[in-house]
């Protein structure tokens, strides 16, 4: 029987900000986890994320091509802000996508200090 030990791996430290008209729409974050990080628990992302002249602006986020974060805040200006989301399991031994976009709406976006957390067996 396998035991698990949590692990992480640090995505971005920059702050990447999307703008909505005129600027970066999306931008591709790739990891590779081990072979032997366990797939029986999902993995958690977290990150910094913050809203600028945000006009009906729905942020996502995908791993894998599966939706994993969906962030719609109200219009005007959020401070930055603390943000974990349980993101399903990950895929051992091979590059992993995590797909960072505005969907619609206006304004930037800022997000960094972006951190997957999963576990490995031992």
């Amino acid at each position: 029987m396998s035991q698990h030990v949590a692990f992480y791996q640090v995505l971005t430290d920059l702050n990447i900000e999307l703008k909505q008209p005129q600027g970066d729409l999306d931008t591709e974050l790739t990891f590779t986890p081990p072979t032997n990080a366990a797939t029986d628990n999902p993995a958690i992302l977290s990150f910094m994320v913050g809203f600028i002249n945000a006009n009906s602006l729905k942020f996502r986020i995908k791993l894998n091509g599966n939706a994993v974060v969906a962030l719609n805040p109200e219009n005007g200006t959020r401070r930055s802000s603390f943000c974990q989301e349980i993101v399903g399991a990950i895929k051992p031994g091979v590059s992993n996508k995590l797909k960072c976009f505005i969907e619609s709406g206006t304004g930037t976006v800022g997000f960094s200090d972006m951190v997957i957390w999963y576990q490995r067996n031992v």
